[in-house]
């Protein structure tokens, strides 16, 4: 297709897409059914300005985006370098304005306005109730300033200026059309993996138990809030095959914290630290026994959430261990992949590891793995995405809102 005839979409992120996946799942998607699709991130240390990937150009053309509302002068200058890339006449129009968390909301109603495009919303969580526990009460009350102004008050002021929203699950989906009494529902995409790339590869492999070990595995952003310590409480408990491999980044002192609490246990020697590559993610996590995903409902975003892990761990190919929440306990028990536990119940916890610990070991899990990431693909996400965009380019001309 000739380019110059190709819809032009602006995908807007305040991330250095280090990675984001969803947001090359769905550029690299937009991309093969024909659309002309830029990426405008943030750029860090050791980036480059432009490139192209997967079909897609990124453009960094954002100085790393300050999270905290204190940086008044780095704000400035995001703003500024903003206000120059949407004043430049030699830039060429978008038609769509794709953007990604309500901090982007603001940027891409004036590229919408200026370009006369389409505007899009794709939430990535519900913020309206988003905030995790926090341990002390001065930072959180920080925190939840920085969030109001960041991301509710954005939310709220341009949501209902959107063409079409998007998040990540039903049930987000009926909380966001309830509490901005929008239309219509917002479409969901599940924030799952491709098939082809990601999976098929390990389709026909067989875990075997590691030297006589047997790995329960917890990989993201490790804090306080994720129940680590939890796991670690009842490690006595458990078999002494059995260990906790941690897999992401962490605080110093938080790490300090959970090693203490390992030596307290007697269980430090089975404790491992440490980081994956992206892009050896899925094979590393297939290298464990058991993923575990526990959250406590102490605000809706976190009560229907479906993490990232959770999509990582059933992709790899391991049965998973998860709280007893709606979205996570719908998938868990409709393919039969692991365990639903109470967090507040230790004994519970234990024989919810030792009942999927023994039936992995029969391969019970496996044909049940494997009909869950077929259903739930990325490849069998994607067609929802292709639709709203065929019905903007059905338009016979762009509408702006």
């Amino acid at each position: 297709m000739n380019r110059d005839k190709m819809k032009r979409v602006c995908m807007l992120v305040f991330t250095s897409l280090n990675p984001d996946p969803r947001v090359w799942k769905e550029s690299r998607t937009l991309a093969l059914q024909g659309f002309d699709v830029t990426i405008l991130a943030i750029r860090r240390k050791g980036q480059r300005k432009d490139e192209w990937i997967d079909g897609f150009r990124i453009s960094r053309i954002f100085s790393d985006y300050p999270l905290k509302l204190r940086n008044v002068f780095a704000m400035l200058k995001v703003w500024t370098e903003y206000i120059f890339f949407l004043l430049d006449r030699k830039r060429i129009p978008f038609d769509i304005c794709h953007c990604h968390d309500p901090d982007t909301l603001l940027f891409g109603y004036g590229i919408s306005m200026k370009d006369r495009a389409i505007l899009i919303y794709d939430a990535h969580e519900f913020f309206l109730d988003f905030m995790p526990p926090m341990k002390r009460p001065l930072i959180r009350l920080l925190k939840e300033m920085n969030h109001f102004f960041t991301r509710i008050l954005p939310e709220r002021v341009f949501i209902s200026r959107c063409h079409y929203v998007i998040t990540v699950n039903a049930s987000i989906s009926r909380l966001m059309k309830a509490s901005y009494r929008l239309k219509e529902r917002p479409t969901f995409l599940l924030n799952t993996l491709p098939y082809e790339k990601e999976v098929k590869e390990l389709e026909n492999t067989q875990h075997v138990f590691q030297n006589g070990k047997k790995f329960i595995l917890f990989q993201g952003v490790i804090s306080w809030d994720r129940q680590i310590e939890r796991i670690i409480e009842i490690m006595p408990n458990l078999d002494k095959s059995i260990a906790l491999r941690l897999r992401g980044p962490i605080s110093p002192q938080y790490r300090q914290e959970l090693s203490d609490l390992a030596k307290k246990k007697g269980v430090y020697d089975r404790i491992e630290f440490g980081q994956v590559p992206y892009h050896d993610l899925i094979k590393e996590t297939a290298r464990n026994d058991v993923g575990i995903c526990l959250l406590e409902p102490k605000s809706l975003s976190y009560k229907y959430s479906l993490p990232n892990k959770f999509f990582e761990y059933i992709f790899a190919g391991i049965p998973v261990i998860v709280s007893d929440l709606p979205e996570m306990k719908k998938i868990t028990k409709q393919f039969q992949i692991g365990e639903v536990v109470d967090i507040n119940d230790p004994d519970e916890m234990i024989s919810g590891i030792r009942k999927v610990l023994g039936k992995a070991s029969t391969n019970w899990y496996r044909d049940r793995l494997a009909l869950a990431r077929k259903a739930l693909c990325w490849e069998n996400e994607e067609g929802k995405l292709i639709d709203i965009y065929r019905r903007i380019s059905s338009f016979g001309s762009l509408q702006w809102k």
